[in-house]
């Protein structure tokens, strides 16, 4: 099929989860992990396997390259790509940029999309406080919640 596969995984303060979005002082994102499946490349002989999904890691606090010299440090880095310091204005932008991708071969429409996660609802309400609406996006074309789904197998 010809659809990306995205999943999105903002991360908040621990403490801080329970908080409901509509209060004043819902804590900011810290970092946001994407990977993307696009299932036009499952095709391309050229594309090694391990090649097929794109990651990016974003924190509004630090970079990967913050830490290049450092032995010890509290920061975490992501396992599966550098992690990029992004401003926290710039976020929600770069969020909906990678949801809504223009289709290289029809550029006057958007890719259709599918987007994956582990209770996912709690952070699409996350992302939705920071101005990230996938309920307005006419290319999400599913939404799929591998926590709901795994409760319901045998």
């Amino acid at each position: 099929s010809d659809i990306l596969l995205i999943s999105v995984d903002p991360e908040i303060g621990r403490g801080e989860r329970d908080k409901p979005v509509s209060h004043p002082d819902f804590p900011a994102i810290k970092e946001c992990g994407l990977a993307i499946l696009d299932t036009r490349k499952l095709a391309d002989r050229n594309i090694p396997a391990g090649q097929y999904i794109y990651t990016q890691q974003f924190s509004t606090s630090n970079s990967s390259s913050d830490f290049l010299d450092c032995d010890a440090t509290d920061f975490q880095e992501c396992v599966f790509c550098e992690t990029f310091y992004i401003d926290a204005a710039r976020l929600t932008d770069t969020i909906n940029e990678t949801f809504q991708r223009r289709d290289e071969i029809t550029p006057d429409s958007f890719r259709n999309v599918a987007i994956i996660g582990h209770s996912l609802m709690s952070d699409l309400r996350i992302l939705y406080r920071i101005g990230v609406d996938v309920t307005k996006m006419g290319n999400i074309v599913a939404i799929l919640d591998t926590h709901l789904m795994s409760q319901n197998l045998v």
